[in-house]
């Protein structure tokens, strides 16, 4: 769900978790933020957190500590004839404050230091001690296609959880900044907003700089830009790489070379301006291939943000096939650049979506439909 989504669902459960508390026998809920590295997960928990009114998020990197930490260090009871355990550095009294117990990286961290883990989420008590009434604990952690080194979550703690799954969203990153961010990063974001991480790239694949595009490069990005103030011609291409990787950071540096020249994406596709043709051939190729990305994150979310009115518009099904419709004329219009017009049928013969394009909302019968095959046929 996007950031927006999942923060309200998170303030509920940390609002209905509190509540719980005044109860004689109260029953914990234990939220488990899951996501791609580098989307703000423990921000966007900090920020409900204190919405919610917890007086301190105490965060625990699980994956650097072992379960002594945790547990804290035993020691001997010779009157019992038992072993208490020191209180960790980080356990709190019960003082009547409200705190939130954030443990990041949870399914990175081994199974030993889970299973500590799991007596907190379960009994709200750590080791020998009984953590604070009103405490809460929410674990964190990246998904097994994100390749982290991750351990399986033990059935009985999974049982107990409830899962929130953020998905990285441009507007969201770019509405969270609030005009902070380089003007040039922003209308790149607005301009392609799938390059915000690279989750949404089909066939990324990290280099040999393991550098790659998310919230939190953009941001570093964003502030290396402001910091020393270049003009965007002057941008060096392998600075850039170094934030967000060569495959996005080729297309960055492209992008602010000729941010200038560029027409509005969104006038192409819904026609709500007069024909802006452009005559630069490098410009050209942009533009098809960006229009095409464009298009294909319409499809996929079903909705845009329209920037005058401030609001996320829903697409119904002849919008989208509108949608499209412009984009294929637009393509063909290059009638004396025959490669410009392939790249176009090529982008739309290879999309997932080109089933959907062709037999749900054209057919074989349909002009488009015969041109398209037409130039693809050209090229064998």
């Amino acid at each position: 769900m996007k950031s927006k989504e999942g923060k309200e669902l998170l303030k509920k459960i940390l609002k209905r978790d509190l509540k719980n508390k005044l109860d004689e026998n109260p029953e914990h809920y234990t939220p488990v933020l899951l996501g791609a590295s580098g989307i703000a997960k423990t921000e966007i928990l900090k920020q409900a957190a204190k919405e919610v009114g917890y007086d301190e998020v105490i965060i625990i990197e699980l994956n650097t500590i072992s379960p002594l930490d945790i547990k804290g260090l035993p020691y001997p009871d010779v009157e019992k004839k038992v072993a208490e355990f020191f209180k960790p550095e980080f356990f709190r009294e019960d003082d009547g404050r409200k705190y939130l117990y954030f443990f990041d990286d949870f399914n990175n961290a081994p199974p030993m230091t889970q299973s500590v883990v799991y007596s907190i989420a379960r009994d709200r008590v750590m080791g020998s001690h009984k953590l604070p009434k009103f405490t809460t604990v929410v674990l964190a952690g990246n998904r097994a296609k994100d390749k982290g080194a991750t351990f399986s979550m033990p059935e009985p703690l999974a049982n107990r959880c409830v899962f929130i799954s953020f998905e990285p969203n441009a507007r969201d990153f770019i509405d969270y900044h609030n005009g902070d961010l380089h003007t040039t990063v922003a209308a790149f974001l607005e301009y392609s907003p799938r390059y915000i991480h690279k989750d949404l790239i089909e066939g990324y694949k990290v280099g040999e700089v393991p550098a790659f595009p998310s919230y939190r490069t953009f941001k570093q990005l964003s502030d290396f830009l402001k910091e020393n103030d270049l003009e965007n011609e002057k941008l060096n291409p392998i600075e850039i790489n170094a934030f967000i990787g060569s495959e996005v950071g080729m297309v960055f540096h492209e992008f602010a070379c000729l941010q200038h020249k560029l027409p509005n994406l969104d006038d192409l596709l819904f026609e709500r301006s007069e024909d802006q043709y452009a005559t630069d051939i490098q410009i050209q190729y942009f533009i098809v291939v960006s229009l095409f990305l464009r298009l294909e994150h319409y499809i996929k979310t079903k909705e845009y943000y329209d920037k005058i009115s401030n609001q996320t518009i829903k697409l119904s099904e002849a919008s989208l096939k509108k949608l499209f419709v412009n984009y294929v004329k637009y393509v063909l219009r290059f009638s004396d650049q025959n490669e410009l017009k392939v790249l176009g049928a090529t982008y739309i013969m290879r999309s997932e979506n080109r089933l959907t394009y062709y037999y749900n909302w054209l057919g074989q019968d349909h002009p488009i439909f015969l041109e398209i095959e037409r130039i693809m046929g050209t090229t064998k």
